[in-house]
């Protein structure tokens, strides 16, 4: 990739877009087919569902609502791109090695649209499988969220009342706490798989990019596989990372309560500071395949990983001659 130049950017962005986006989209086909064979969305669904009736998803209908609207923007850009990129062929007056092998790949020509179609569906699997997965993050986020809400508006006449709802608060939380280990158990291995593809393929994508780009034409055309690889970095990291963010903010959120710790009782308060010691729980969370707690910290260091070492790969590419050009 670094040395061979005798080709059009715009073919080397297409054919980088449509390798990498095939390759995810099968690895998300498998995912959603065993996730549903498996019943394993359906466990945890109903793990969801009996933390607290799903009242802090009902409470944040309109998120739902505008994420699937999102993704049906995505689904029609999608179509609209590779419907594009499909008909740009019957156009050209030349066609690039890579157009050629895949107006081949059924034999005869004139079948090449099955390419297109196939490539439709696979799109829209890949886009149907990080739905799932930021769905169901977005569940468990609003969940806790709720929780959260509660825990701050705890207040109680007696301190009778107040043992009952903190023992209740605990009970609740261990429910919250089982849902998103089962959350981590169903996703953590797909969000391993996106992010490991996505990396390595982003860092030496930006890099041949940067070494044959010679325009802001250029920049543009290639624009399409930048924000793809953004997209689907950003979907299997932003929505886990709330998640982690919300279950760290319970403690402090129980601390802040005065009605809880004001007048003193001690029963209440050993009952509090249980409850805030469950809340101590650094690794709840959906991680990379259990290497590490997605969470805002663990992003940033990885998209500040990411630049260091295409910056120095960047320093260590062959300098373009004269001959390479022509």
């Amino acid at each position: 990739m670094f040395y061979q130049s005798s080709f059009y950017i715009l073919d080397m962005s297409m054919q980088l877009l449509s390798i990498i986006w095939h390759f995810e989209s099968i690895l998300s086909m498998i995912f959603l087919v065993y996730w549903q064979k498996s019943g394993q969305l359906e466990v945890l669904k109903m793990k969801l569902l009996i933390c607290q009736e799903f009242q802090g998803v009902k409470r944040k209908k309109n998120k739902f609502y505008e994420g699937a609207r999102w993704f049906l923007i995505l689904y029609i850009l999608t179509t609209f791109f590779n419907t594009a990129y499909s008909v740009k062929y019957y156009f050209e007056k030349s066609h690039s090695v890579w157009a050629l092998i895949i107006s081949e790949m059924f034999y005869y020509k004139k079948l090449r649209f099955i390419h297109s179609i196939i490539s439709s569906y696979m799109f829209s699997v890949w886009l149907t499988t990080t739905y799932v997965f930021v769905t169901y993050a977005n569940a468990a986020f609003f969940e806790i969220n709720f929780f959260r809400r509660q825990i701050q508006q705890l207040k109680c006449t007696d301190t009778v009342e107040m043992k009952r709802e903190l023992v209740q608060k605990v009970e609740t939380f261990r429910l919250i706490s089982e849902a998103v280990v089962e959350l981590d158990r169903v996703f953590r291995l797909y969000t391993f798989a996106m992010i490991a593809t996505v990396i390595p393929i982003l860092i030496f994508t930006l890099m041949m990019l940067n070494q044959h780009m010679t325009s802001v034409t250029d920049f543009l055309v290639c624009l399409p596989f930048i924000m793809f690889c953004a997209c689907a970095f950003c979907s299997v990291t932003i929505a886990p990372a709330r998640v982690h963010e919300e279950i760290q903010h319970l403690k402090p959120s129980i601390c802040r309560n005065t009605n809880i710790w004001q007048s003193y009782n001690v029963e209440v308060y050993q009952i509090a500071t249980s409850l805030a010691i469950h809340f101590e729980q650094q690794g709840l969370g959906i991680s990379i395949w259990g290497f590490a707690t997605l969470s805002r910290p663990l992003i940033l260091g990885t998209l500040s990983a990411t630049a260091m070492i295409m910056s120095l790969l960047c320093e260590l590419k062959p300098e373009r001659t004269d001959n390479d050009v022509l």
